[in-house]
C-alpha cells in the first residue's frame, strides 16, 4: 500500500491509480502473486479514501464505491493461498484486507504468522538447519514488521490481551525505527493502528495521543490520503 500516488490520494477519474491499475491488471495475460497483491493494495486503499469522504461530506456516492473496492480487493487475496505468499509486505497487505471481514481474522491472523516467519527463515535456506534463521528485520522494513504486529494485536486483543498489549509495545518500537529511517508515512499508519488498539480498550487519552503522532507524521510526510482517512480537515 505504498504507491507514491497512493500517499496523495489520487485515485479517480480516468487517468487515477485505480483506473491505471485496473488497466494493467486486466491487459495482463498472466497476473503474479505480486501482480494480484499489488492491485489488490491500490483498490483496499481507494475503499478507505471513498468511505473517509462519504465521512467527511456525507455524499451517498462513495458509500457503493468503498464497499465494491473493498470486495474487489478482497475477492484478489483471498485467491492467493497462504503459502504463495512471497514476502512480508505482501503478508502486511492481505491479512490487512482479510481482517476487515469478521469471517476472515483467523486467516488474518494465519497471515500475519506467516509473514512474521517470513522475516526470520530465509526459504532457499530452511533446511540448512540453524543457517536458515535471520535477524527480524531482514527481508523487510522495520514498518512491515510493525503493522503485522498492530494487525495481530487487534485479532487476539479479547482472546489473548496479555499478547496484545506486548505486540503493541513491540509495534511503537518499530514505528520509531520507521520514522528514524525517513519513513514517516508507515511510521503515521502504525500509530493509527496504535490509536485503533486503545479506542477498542477504551484508554480514550492514548488513543488521542497515538492519533495526534499520526497526524503530526502525515503531514510531515505530504500523505494527504491517511489525513483524509484520519478525519483531518486538510482546508
Amino acid at each position: 500500500m505504498t504507491e507514491k500516488s497512493n500517499w496523495t490520494g489520487d485515485y479517480w477519474g480516468p487517468g487515477g491509480t485505480v483506473a491505471r491499475a485496473r488497466q494493467v491488471f486486466a491487459s495482463n495475460s498472466y497476473n503474479s502473486v505480486r501482480d494480484t497483491v499489488s492491485f489488490a493494495s491500490t483498490l483496499y486503499s481507494a475503499a478507505g479514501a471513498a468511505l473517509a469522504k462519504f465521512k467527511s461530506s456525507l455524499n451517498p456516492f462513495w458509500i457503493p464505491q468503498g464497499i465494491s473496492l473493498l470486495f474487489e480487493s478482497y475477492f484478489l487475496v483471498r485467491s492467493v493461498p497462504l503459502m504463495a505468499i512471497e514476502n512480508p509486505d505482501q503478508a502486511d497487505v492481505i491479512s490487512t484486507i482479510l481482517m476487515r471481514l469478521p469471517w476472515e481474522r483467523p486467516s488474518a491472523l494465519a497471515v500475519c504468522a506467516y509473514g512474521q516467519d517470513l522475516l526470520r527463515i530465509e526459504r532457499n535456506d530452511i533446511l540448512q538447519g540453524m543457517d536458515g534463521f535471520i535477524p527480524e528485520h531482514s527481508g523487510a522494513k522495520p514498518h512491515t514488521l510493525g503493522l503485522l504486529k498492530t494487525t495481530e494485536a487487534l485479532l487476539v486483543r479479547r482472546s489473548e490481551p496479555s499478547r496484545a498489549a506486548g505486540l503493541i509495545v513491540r509495534a511503537l518500537q518499530l514505528a520509531n525505527d520507521a520514522e528514524r529511517d525517513g519513513e514517516l508515512a508507515q511510521a503515521a499508519r502504525i500509530h493509527k493502528r496504535v490509536a485503533q488498539y486503545h479506542r477498542r480498550e477504551g484508554n480514550s487519552k492514548k488513543a488521542e495521543a497515538e492519533m495526534r503522532r499520526a497526524e503530526r507524521l502525515a503531514h510531515a510526510s505530504g500523505a494527504t490520503d491517511q489525513l483524509l482517512k484520519m478525519g483531518v480537515s486538510q482546508n
